[in-house]
């Protein structure tokens, strides 16, 4: 299975999703240098990339020559690789990684370039074997869309070199399956072939459907580590009036949405769309998934997930609420037809589950219903207003302990708190370590969002 490199990032949102998308390499464009601005931006996304939540290494794109500028941007970037995009022998390779070795105070990795139409092109990529840690292969213009010579890319990649080889150059998500079981490249590299028609913006569902192809899965999630902290903001206390404003505000800063429905089946619906939400997400947080939680005692609740989907594709997980006061066998059949519907759309099945005695009485068939539909993502949802700090902690610590103990240390699921959630509630179930917090008017109530994003992460992280 190839790692998947995708060429011309140009935000932390962007690098943040694709991690959670299984890319394995972000490049990074600094063509003919980079000024103030630019080093500013591209240092940001390497800083945010390295972070415990996204984890996926940086690749800084120059075409420049001149070795003390590659490697004073180098220095102010810090990116994990350097590409070389243009013509470069052995010798210019040895002279910049000597120059990088004495003026960085960092390992830095080198990914050279060869043109496979270039004559000799074998040699070369042998000559460049003894000082890169992989060779890309393309054209040295890069980025056209265009591909290769059949006959070039079999010798190229028939003579078995040394250094693992990167294949580019006209691949999408319909062509690269076929050119990974034609040519066994280490990794795929795509840039303009998972940008929409005329555009240098990246289509999250064309990087997502790439991935899916280079790396034969039915399916891509998105899935942040399961330990990593994050800050969700749920959208259902917002104005739909002051949506627009509020999103475009905070998409950079926070790490999802959360998006509530209701059927009537269990609770009231609510006053809004939940599908006009999500569409608004797509069109406003480009790059920021979201996760849905329905209430819903319907057969056919799996239904709803299909309809939000539709709206908006970067759903990550959806949730199915368990009030406690359920019959266990009915639960457990619209729960596993959740599950099922979930996967089949690359979304992380997650179930909702509200502190109380009826849940804790239940426990033993909800634990199975866990482990044996392998739910990923569990919000525990907390009593309502008229409860105090201390009594929000006494309700739902016994819930976050039996999930804690049902873990035991490996990961299987993601852990939230949700439900009028301040930074007071977290800190009071810290110990417990849950790995969401999903708040709301705490955020986007109080006079500075980007603000009250940093105390939750803060609170959740320390």
């Amino acid at each position: 299975m190839p790692l998947v490199k995708i060429c011309r990032v140009h935000s932390i949102e962007e690098a943040r999703l694709f991690s959670w998308m299984g890319v394995d390499f972000i490049g990074l464009h600094a063509i003919d240098g980079a000024d103030d601005e630019r080093t500013n931006l591209l240092g940001s996304v390497c800083r945010a990339s390295s972070s415990r939540k996204s984890r996926i290494p940086t690749v800084l794109l120059t075409k420049m020559r001149d070795t003390s500028s590659i490697v004073r941007m180098v220095t102010e970037i810090r990116p994990d690789y350097l590409q070389l995009h243009a013509p470069w022998s052995h010798d210019d390779v040895e002279r910049v990684r000597r120059a990088l070795d004495a003026g960085y105070d960092h390992d830095i990795g080198l990914i050279t370039l060869v043109d496979p139409s270039e004559p000799h092109s074998v040699a070369l990529v042998e000559q460049l074997s003894a000082t890169s840690d992989y060779v890309l292969i393309d054209h040295y213009r890069g980025g056209t869309g265009q591909g290769h010579s059949t006959t070039h890319l079999d010798a190229l990649f028939g003579a078995r070199p040394r250094v693992p080889l990167f294949l580019a150059g006209g691949l999408t998500p319909i062509n690269v399956a076929g050119a990974v079981t034609d040519f066994g490249p280490y990794a795929v590299d795509v840039q303009s072939g998972v940008e929409g028609p005329g555009s240098k913006v990246k289509s999250p569902q064309l990087v997502r459907n790439f991935v899916s192809a280079a790396k034969n899965k039915s399916a891509t999630f998105i899935r942040p580590p399961r330990d990593s902290p994050l800050v969700v903001m749920s959208l259902t206390d917002a104005s739909i009036e002051t949506l627009e404003p509020l999103v475009r505000t905070t998409a950079a800063a926070i790490d999802m949405y959360h998006i509530d429905f209701s059927d009537g089946s269990m609770i009231p619906s609510f006053g809004f769309s939940s599908v006009e939400i999500a569409r608004q997400l797509s069109l406003n947080a480009r790059y920021t998934p979201y996760d849905l939680h329905v209430f819903s005692k319907r057969p056919d609740a799996a239904k709803i997930i299909t309809e939000h989907v539709g709206s908006n594709t970067l759903m990550r997980a959806a949730y199915l609420h368990f009030s406690g006061d359920e019959n266990l066998d009915s639960f457990r059949r619209i729960a596993l037809e959740w599950a099922s519907e979930c996967r089949l759309l690359g979304v992380e099945p997650g179930l909702a589950l509200q502190a109380n005695r009826d849940t804790l009485n239940q426990w033993d068939g909800v634990a199975s219903i866990i482990y044996n539909f392998e739910i990923a993502e569990i919000s525990v949802v907390g009593p309502g207003p008229e409860k105090t700090v201390t009594e929000y902690a006494e309700r739902v610590s016994p819930v976050l302990r039996r999930l804690r103990d049902l873990d035991k240390e490996k990961k299987l699921f993601g852990i939230a708190i949700d439900r009028l959630i301040t930074v007071e509630k977290v800190l009071a179930v810290k110990k417990l370590r849950p790995s969401r917090v999903i708040s709301g008017a705490a955020i986007h109530g109080s006079s500075d969002p980007l603000a009250a994003i940093e105390q939750f992460r803060s609170a959740i992280s320390c």
